[in-house]
């Protein structure tokens, strides 16, 4: 006959007192503020131990989902407002929600791997600061929803991903008509929203029989000084036609585009016309102020919780699987 496992003896294999195993085998752990490293140490203790009264899924974690950031994120990172939508949201709905950090390395991700696997979480989210393709399989069995990312080998999913095309689409639609010799300040070339938003101008001008050649795309790193030295050579260039207006990848690069067209000797917008994208809080304080189009992250974070919500309750429909959210034009003087 199998003995008996009792909490003492888990007790003295985590190196921790039996009420704390109490209390994180019987949920209450949140409520005496254990920490969650002591939570996990005991509940793995006790699962190794084959503890009879250990089910799955956790009494304490029964509430708790896990949102995955598998990236590496900035304080001026605009992708902060979907973290803290997510996390009212959770909040709302009687959820706990764990932010996790890979720190944007396999070691990390590991880790991470194993916390969300550890029977603590009903849920995951996993999220990304910049739009991505997974390459990195988090083998996880929990109902999932990927926010701002996608598996590269998977797309049968729940995902939600900004409509960069639609976006993009939108404001140069409603600009062609007025400027007719676009300039392109984009950011990386490989990355597939500069690719989306890119063809999305160009497709809005090609409606309007206006070719947008590849000279007049200019691929940044995504920083200022990148932007800035070559946005003031183009425009310096008596050889080429100056543009009536520039896309930039960003309101942050459009805050170099500003600098540069200053000091080719050119106003905003009476010479050159520029735009942003994102709506971060920069774009309505510049002089004057930039027309962008809305990135919309808020509703974004908002939406994965209440999916990954519906796929743990099982209410109705699974969800759709792919869900694309397309931001607001914001037209302003830059214009």
């Amino acid at each position: 006959m199998t003995k008996k496992v009792t909490m003492a003896q888990i007790a003295a294999e985590a190196g921790v007192s039996q009420p704390t195993v109490s209390l994180v085998l019987n949920g209450s752990a949140d409520n005496a503020r254990i920490k969650p490293q002591t939570q996990q140490k005991v509940i793995e203790v006790a699962q190794r131990l084959g503890y009879h009264r250990l089910n799955q899924p956790l009494v304490a974690g029964a509430r708790r989902i896990a949102l995955v950031l598998d990236g590496s994120i900035i304080t001026n990172d605009h992708f902060i407002t979907a973290l803290n939508e997510a996390n009212e949201r959770a909040n709302e709905l009687g959820l706990t929600l764990c932010q996790l950090d890979t720190a944007n390395n396999d070691q990390g991700r590991d880790l991470v791997r194993k916390e969300i696997n550890s029977g603590f979480y009903a849920g995951v989210i996993i999220a990304t600061n910049v739009t991505s393709e997974l390459r990195y399989d988090f083998a996880c069995s929990l109902p999932q929803v990927y926010l701002n990312c996608i598996p590269r080998n998977n797309f049968d999913v729940c995902a939600i991903l900004p409509d960069d095309y639609g976006a993009s689409y939108d404001l140069a639609h409603s600009l062609v008509s007025k400027y007719h010799c676009p300039l392109i300040v984009a950011g990386d070339e490989w990355m597939r929203a500069t690719a989306d938003r890119c063809r999305a101008i160009r497709d809005a001008y090609q409606e309007q029989d206006i070719a947008v050649a590849g000279s007049n795309i200019i691929y940044t790193s995504w920083t200022f000084k990148t932007a800035f030295t070559k946005t003031l050579a183009r425009l310096s260039d008596e050889t080429l036609m100056r543009p009536d207006i520039i896309f930039c990848g960003s309101d942050f690069l459009a805050t170099a585009v500003y600098q540069a067209v200053y000091y080719a000797g050119l106003k905003i917008p009476q010479d050159i016309a520029v735009v942003g994208f994102d709506d971060q809080p920069l774009a309505s304080n510049l002089v004057p102020e930039l027309t962008t189009v809305e990135l919309p992250y808020a509703q974004m974070g908002e939406m994965a919780v209440d999916l990954l919500e519906q796929m743990m309750q099982q209410k109705g429909t699974l969800p759709t699987k792919i869900n694309r959210l397309k931001g607001r034009v914001m037209l302003r003087s830059s214009t």
